[in-house]
This record gives structure tokens, C-alpha cells and sequence, in this order.
């Protein structure tokens, strides 16, 4: 009997695990689509609109009496007056020059009254789709073809979100013309930042100029399914404004740099320069985490000038870096800086005052692309130069010129001293430039660019030190590359090349606390690495983006993926978060590029390019200290093999030995804890222990595997495991989406 009643004991604990199996493996319900915004007219639009929406790729004006899609002019039998309703918490604000409308009002839906004889037109939205509907007296009713003026309208298009893309939210952001996102970052909260530059007009009347090119600055909730606001800065005139760099700071404030050749730009009373230098010059803008304008600047001289680098300091200063031909910008010159010259600088927290800055540069022309801050206040820019003399330093990687028509560069300033602290080419004999910067808590800089050259400096271990090949306007195709300075810029730690066959360029860089960079740009290559469970083997259309993950020795692609659809498609920026979560913005002019259900927008908008904007977990990324409830399974038979102790390194967690009894019935609450520097731990109530080593290998014969859950966010639904990344080593759940 005993027996009897140990062996159903058995079953009925294998029948309870495999339910729970079944019930977590069920695909979780997508999340629904946001309402279409209805922005209302204040002023910011011809003085005919009362609303404005876009919904499925297409643009809806609203006025008394008529409606536009894309241009196209729907007539209303009669003149009717226009009432919204279900008001939108998304902040909406348009800075047109000395024009400002704040916090405009945005609405859920809107009602024609009168439209027809005792009926009512009422536009609203279902599933993130642009709906209307005739009402009488609040009922819906089905008008006859010949009776609807509005048959026959534009249908929307479906949505191509596939709903098993393995990441927390892609989305497309724009308008019917251009756009394209160049700066990404993100905030405490979670929340997702992008700027970037549009050309979609603002009203399609025949008589309505163009505004040629502006920027923009949006906030996406942390899941990507709404916006938080969105900012549109368009000058009166229609001389071109490009939104380059983007930097968020502790309390969500978003800082956005770049170029302005409008006279007539918004700039706020009692910034550091209100005037327009001429040529073309630099601004910098802060907006705080509500969406409200806290100062604007312009940043330049009397020629060209440009901000493509921002970083903020703990005390809320704002660094910026670029290029300038102006001699009347900045007073403090290094080198002979006789062109286009590299600049640094750093404005108070309020804006008001550029308190240091040097430019630097040699006799040619100079650019900084990308800059990065220490904890000290030392920044860090890298770029081009076609300078045989810039004001490197003895000792540095690389003083001299690599013979190339362009070097790339590394350039470490103290801006209190105005002074270099170093400064080193970086190149072979073709074309090298630099991109995009990182740098580490030790001073270590991580770098990324492209290459022509097949000599360019890579480390005898580096993950690839062989240029790809292919002709390219009559020149190498260039890869693109990562490298890693030592802190005094005396050493290449690593250098490697990442790319194919074809065009391949770096363009920005992001850091983890592991040391581990990953990479975007963009691709042409039909061979492009592809590792780490990497989301899309294949070149999808002209051009992709890409993302790559190097290891902290630069040994080891970690993961690398295609990322695009059936035309051209480009990453420009890139984050991580706290939790080692990934962050791309770009742009894309393809219809079915992958995003996910639930995002804010899932169709292409333009006739051109979008700007995208993707939150992801790459598949061997770690994760911080997730708590693991481990559920009931049937008794299952663990075999285990382990290798002797590792000795962890410096800056290595270190590696625990692994313990483990063969026959052991499951039923526990691990805490997991994966700390840099610290063992992870794993502790089964009851017995036994398991603590895996550095080359433990665990399989469990099935049938059923334990089912780790993690308190939301985030969820996981994996066993962790111990992986060697490099000579370190960590926790890492797989597949783990907020």
C-alpha cells in the first residue's frame, strides 16, 4: 500500500509540474495597439485645421468642412462644427521660431456635428487603425454607398507585426515625408528618448511651402506602446535643422545637439547665445521629463559649426563636441587648427554660460562624431581628420599619421586645464574613421568606425583581423570595427574588424558593466557575422542595420544579427540600460521592417525613410540579480560534471565549484543573485546544494525541466546557467523581456 501510494504520489506531483508547464508556455496576449492621437490646431497649423492624426502610414487634417488623407480633399455635405472627445495624456509641443505652442491638447477621437441630416461623423481609433462611424443620437447606423460622402476613402494597411519577435518593442516613428532617428537614450524609469531630423510637411495644401528640414524630440513609455511626447522644432523658414546627439540624464531631462542654418531657430531668453552666428551653426536643447523646453541655444561663430556629441555630468552640465570653421567661436586653440577643427566644450546646468572649451585640430580638416564623459569630468571624442599634425601626444598609441587619405582618431581633454591629455591616430593606409565612443570607469576607451584598411590595427587575438573584401566607389569596401584602449591611450587592448564581403560601417557604441560593446551600423554584406542565436541570419534587402557584440577582450563575437526588411535599413544609435536591456534607433524605407505587436506605430509611415526605435535583449546579455521561484516538477535524474576550481582573474566574477546529488524530487525557491565580482549562489530547499564551476555541464533527463519565474519585470521562463564569455564569467537568463 505504501508503495501503492508513493508511486500516485509521484504521478500526481508529475501531472501538477506538467500542467504548470503547459500554463506558462502559453504565448501571453498581445498587448493592444495605442488610440490614434487627434493634435488639435492652436495655431501651430494652417488656420483652416481644426485636427490633425496619423494612423496606418497616412495623414488625416480635419477642418469644418472637409477632410484631408495624404492631401486628397473629402468634402462634407455641410459645414459642421467639430467636438473631441476622450482627452490624451501625451504631451504634444511645436517650437516654430519666436512661435511656441506647449503642451497641446490631444484627443482620443472627434465628432462632426451635422454632418448629415440628424446624424454625427465620429472619428476614433481600434487597434492602433484610424475608425469612423455615423451616429444617430449616439447609436451607430450604416449608411448606403451613394448616401456616405466619405466612400471609398483610403483603406488602412494591416498591421506585419509578427508577434513572436524576440524583443521588448519595435516600433516605426514618423510622418508621411522623411525622418529618421539619430540619437537614442534612456532614463531611470525606462522610459525611451530618440531625436532626430524630419521632412514630413505640416499641411498638404498646394499653397502650403515646405519646411524643408527640422528636428524632433520624442518620449516612448518604457514598453514602446505610447508616446509620452513629442516635439517638433520648425522654424518659419525652411533652411535646413538636423538633429545629431542625444544624452538623457538621472532625472529624465533629454539634452539633443546638432546643426541649424535657421536665423529664425528657438532659442530661449537668457541662454548662452541667442544670436545666429551665421553659416551654419551648432545648438543645444534641454527639455524636461515632461516634455517642456527648459532652455535652447545656439553654439557657434560666424562660419560653420556643428554639434554631433553631447554627455552630461552628474551636476546636470552639459559636454558638447563637434566641428567648427569659426575663429570667433571659441578662444582656446591647440594645434594649429587652421581649417575644420574639432571642438569641446561645457555649458553650465541652466545653459546660460559656456564655461570651457578648447578646439583642437591640424592643417586639414578635422570632425569630432561622437564624445564621451569619465566620472572625473574628462571627456573623450573620437572622429576623422585628413590632418597630417594634429595635436597628438608622445607616447600615445599612434602620434604619427598612418598614411591614409583619413585617419580616425582618440583624443582624452581636461577641459579645466584646456589642455590634451592624449591624443592618437588610429588608421592604416586607406580611409578609417571614427564614429562612435565609450568609455569605462577604469578609462579604457572602446571605439567604433569604419576601415578601408587592410592594415588597420587589430590584435593578434582579435575576433577578426582581416579586412572583408569587395570594391566600393572604386576604393576597398570598408568594414566596421571595434576597438579598446588602455586608459592611457598608450595601448591597443584589442582591434578587430566586424563585417563581410561589401559595405559594412560602424556608427555608434554602447557599453555594458562587463565591458562588453555592442555595436550598430549598417550593412551590405551578404555574409555578415551572424552568432549569438542572432534574430536574422540574412540580408533582407539593399542595406540592413546590424548589432554586434563584442566581449570584453574583443576575442569573441558575443552576437551579431541582422536587423531589417525588404529595402534600405540603418541603425544610427544605441544604448543600454542598467539591466543590460539594448536600445537602436535609425531609420528604414522598408514596409515590412519587423515590428512588434503593441508598439506605438507597426506600419511605414513614409513615402521615404522612418525612424525606428527598438527596445532588445540580446540572448547572451546578463541580467541583474533576478529572483527565481522554482515550481514543482516530478522527481527528476540530474547528472553532473564538473572540472576543477577556477581561479577568477581581476574584474572576473568568480567561479564556484559544482556539488550535486544524482536522484533528487524538486521543490524550491532559489534566489539568484548575478553580481560583477561576486559568485552567483543558487541555494534548493530541500536537498541538495548545486554549485556549478566554471565548466559544469548539468542535464536533467526529462520528462519535465524546472520552470524559473522572475518577478515581473522582468519574466523569465528558463533555467539559469553558468557561460564562459572570454575568460569571465556570469548569470545570464535567457530571453528575458520586460
Amino acid at each position: 500500500m505504501m508503495k501503492l501510494m508513493w508511486r500516485w504520489g509521484v504521478v500526481g506531483v508529475a501531472l501538477m509540474a506538467m500542467g504548470w508547464l503547459w500554463w506558462v508556455r502559453q504565448p501571453a496576449a498581445a498587448a493592444p495597439a495605442p488610440p490614434v492621437l487627434f493634435v488639435e490646431n492652436v495655431g501651430q497649423f494652417d488656420p483652416a485645421v481644426r485636427f490633425r492624426a496619423e494612423a496606418g502610414g497616412h495623414v488625416y487634417w480635419f477642418t469644418e468642412g472637409a477632410v484631408y488623407v495624404d492631401g486628397e480633399r473629402w468634402e462634407m455635405p455641410a459645414s459642421s462644427p467639430i467636438t473631441p472627445f476622450n482627452p490624451r495624456p501625451t504631451v504634444v509641443s511645436y517650437y516654430q521660431g519666436s512661435r511656441r505652442f506647449e503642451r497641446v491638447p490631444v484627443w482620443g477621437g472627434i465628432r462632426y456635428r451635422g454632418a448629415l441630416p440628424g446624424l454625427e461623423l465620429a472619428f476614433g481609433s481600434q487597434d492602433g487603425q484610424l475608425t469612423r462611424r455615423w451616429l444617430r443620437q449616439g447609436r451607430a447606423v450604416t449608411l448606403a454607398a451613394d448616401r456616405d460622402p466619405l466612400t471609398g476613402w483610403v483603406e488602412e494597411r494591416e498591421s506585419r507585426a509578427p508577434v513572436d519577435w524576440p524583443f521588448g518593442f519595435s516600433t516605426y516613428l514618423g510622418g508621411i515625408y522623411g525622418d529618421e532617428g539619430d540619437g537614442i537614450g534612456v532614463g531611470d524609469d525606462g522610459s525611451v528618448y530618440v531625436g532626430g531630423t524630419t521632412t514630413s510637411l505640416v499641411f498638404p495644401e498646394p499653397d502650403q511651402a515646405a519646411h524643408g528640414v527640422d528636428v524632433f524630440l520624442a518620449k516612448f513609455l518604457p514598453d514602446g506602446s505610447d508616446l509620452v511626447y513629442a516635439i517638433h522644432f520648425n522654424p518659419p523658414s525652411s533652411a535646413p535643422d538636423y538633429g545629431y546627439a542625444l544624452a538623457v540624464d538621472g532625472a529624465g531631462n533629454a539634452y539633443l545637439g546638432g546643426t541649424t542654418d535657421s536665423a529664425d531657430f528657438d532659442v530661449t531668453p537668457g541662454a548662452y547665445d541667442t544670436s545666429y552666428g551665421g553659416g551654419t551653426d551648432g545648438f543645444l536643447l534641454k527639455v524636461d521629463a515632461d516634455g517642456s523646453l527648459v532652455y535652447s541655444t545656439f553654439l557657434g561663430g560666424s562660419d560653420f559649426d556643428a554639434v554631433l556629441g553631447v554627455a552630461i555630468d552628474g551636476s546636470g552640465r552639459a559636454y558638447v563636441a563637434g566641428s567648427t570653421w569659426s575663429n570667433d567661436f571659441i578662444g582656446t586653440v591647440i594645434g594649429p587648427a587652421a581649417n575644420r577643427s574639432t571642438f569641446v566644450a561645457r555649458l553650465n546646468a541652466d545653459g546660460s554660460n559656456l564655461e570651457r572649451g578648447v578646439i583642437m585640430g591640424g592643417s586639414g580638416q578635422d570632425e569630432a562624431t561622437d564624445l564621451a564623459l569619465d566620472g572625473d569630468g574628462l571627456a573623450y571624442i573620437t572622429g576623422w581628420s585628413t590632418s597630417a599634425n594634429l595635436p597628438t601626444t608622445p607616447g600615445s598609441f599612434s602620434p604619427d599619421p598612418n598614411g591614409g587619405t583619413w585617419d580616425a582618431f582618440v583624443f582624452k581633454v581636461d577641459l579645466n586645464a584646456s589642455s590634451v591629455v592624449y591624443g592618437t591616430y588610429l588608421g592604416g593606409g586607406e580611409e578609417d574613421r571614427g564614429a562612435g565612443i565609450a568609455v569605462n570607469s577604469g578609462g579604457n576607451v572602446f571605439v567604433t568606425g569604419m576601415s578601408r584598411s587592410d592594415d588597420f590595427p587589430t590584435s593578434v587575438s582579435g575576433y577578426d583581423t582581416t579586412l572583408g573584401g569587395g570594391v566600393c566607389d572604386f576604393a576597398p569596401c570598408p568594414d566596421a570595427f571595434g576597438v579598446r584602449l588602455n586608459a592611457a591611450g598608450s595601448a591597443l587592448v584589442y582591434g578587430t574588424f566586424i563585417g563581410g564581403w561589401g559595405d559594412d560601417q560602424g556608427t555608434d557604441i554602447a557599453l555594458d558593466s562587463q565591458n562588453r560593446v555592442v555595436i550598430t551600423g549598417k550593412t551590405q554584406a551578404e555574409d555578415f557575422p551572424v552568432a549569438g542565436n542572432g534574430y536574422d541570419s540574412s540580408l533582407d534587402g539593399l542595406r540592413d542595420a546590424f548589432l554586434a557584440q563584442l566581449n570584453s577582450g574583443g576575442q569573441t563575437l558575443l552576437y551579431g544579427t541582422y536587423m531589417g526588411g525588404g529595402n534600405i535599413d540603418e541603425g544610427q544609435g544605441v544604448t543600454i540600460d542598467a539591466q543590460g536591456l539594448v536600445y537602436l534607433t535609425g531609420r528604414t524605407d522598408s514596409d515590412d521592417f519587423p515590428t512588434t505587436v503593441g508598439a506605438y506605430d507597426t506600419t511605414h509611415n513614409s513615402i521615404e525613410m522612418d525612424a525606428i526605435v527598438v527596445k532588445m535583449t540580446l540572448t547572451d546579455a546578463p541580467l541583474p540579480t533576478p529572483t527565481a521561484t522554482l515550481m514543482p516538477t516530478a522527481t527528476p535524474t540530474t547528472a553532473v560534471t564538473s572540472t576543477p576550481t577556477h581561479t577568477a582573474t581581476p574584474g572576473a566574477s568568480p567561479t564556484p565549484t559544482s556539488t550535486a546529488t544524482p536522484t533528487m524530487a524538486v521543490t524550491a525557491t532559489p534566489t539568484q543573485t548575478a553580481t560583477p565580482g561576486a559568485s552567483p549562489t543558487s541555494t534548493l530547499t530541500p536537498t541538495p546544494t548545486a554549485t556549478l564551476s566554471s565548466t559544469a555541464t548539468a542535464t536533467t533527463a526529462p520528462p519535465p525541466t524546472a520552470t524559473a519565474t522572475t518577478a515581473p519585470p522582468p519574466t523569465v521562463t528558463s533555467t539559469p546557467t553558468v557561460t564562459p564569455e572570454g575568460g569571465e564569467w556570469y548569470v545570464y537568463m535567457p530571453a528575458v523581456f520586460p
